[in-house]
């Protein structure tokens, strides 16, 4: 009797702990996708481990080309080219982009080029939307107000009317400018870097001073598309 019991007992238990083990040894693990590196309208992906999620402090290599549209009719084909690094204060409230210029503006009898070293202080008067995480809130951060100025060397070439031959001449000047713009990242910056698209609009001012105490007015308005790669965090 107590033998049997005793078995009794041990089938009883074996029993509970096969139907224990049965149901963990065939559940299904749940499907694990990896994460995509775009962010999406209203999400950003989360930064991996090791990775530096991206606060606002950045530093940006960029190249931006664009097109010139002057004050002055008769300079009609002109476009700029900019190579710059670019740095932001902490939380993001506002950077510092150091930058040469190089315009190529021409007219029916004159070659201007332009060389220039310049520097834009930018504000992001909406930099608390990067809390959000998401594309839209890194745009939103990202656009910035901005004032510029730069020190500019032209050299001049013009042709004339009366005799085809061509006069040079040289000229440097201090230029000022406002303007607007905001970033767009391709990829999620929580990973520690990321290259950006840049949009920017600038209004210019600015003469040259030519022979014969003539002056040129070289004030009109920019706009920029560029491409920079943004590495989170400060230089120092």
């Amino acid at each position: 009797m107590h033998t049997s019991r005793f078995v009794s007992l041990q089938i009883t238990a074996l029993a509970f702990s096969l139907f224990s083990i049965l149901p963990a040894a065939f559940a299904q693990e749940p499907s694990q996708t990896p994460e995509s590196p775009i962010p999406t309208l209203f999400q950003s992906p989360a930064p991996s481990s090791g990775q530096q999620r991206f606060n606002g402090a950045f530093v940006e290599y960029s190249l931006r080309t664009g097109l010139s549209f002057l004050n002055q009719d008769e300079l009609d084909q002109n476009w700029s080219l900019d190579a710059g690094i670019r740095h932001s204060f902490p939380m993001y409230l506002g950077d510092t982009r150091l930058a040469y210029h190089y315009d190529d503006i021409a007219g029916d009898n004159t070659d201007i080029a332009l060389h220039g070293i310049g520097l834009t202080f930018g504000l992001h008067p909406f930099y608390l939307a990067l809390l959000s995480n998401s594309l839209l809130g890194h745009a939103l951060a990202a656009f910035h107000l901005e004032l510029g100025v730069t020190a500019r060397y032209a050299l001049v070439d013009v042709a004339r009317a009366t005799d085809q031959s061509t006069t040079s001449h040289s000229d440097f000047g201090i230029a000022w400018s406002l303007g607007t713009g905001f970033d767009i990242p391709l990829w999620s910056p929580n990973h520690g870097h990321a290259p950006w698209l840049n949009f920017n609009y600038r209004y210019q001012t600015g003469r040259l001073d030519l022979p014969d105490n003539e002056t040129l007015s070289l004030a009109g308005h920019n706009l920029f598309i560029g491409l920079g790669w943004r590495v989170n965090g400060l230089l120092f």
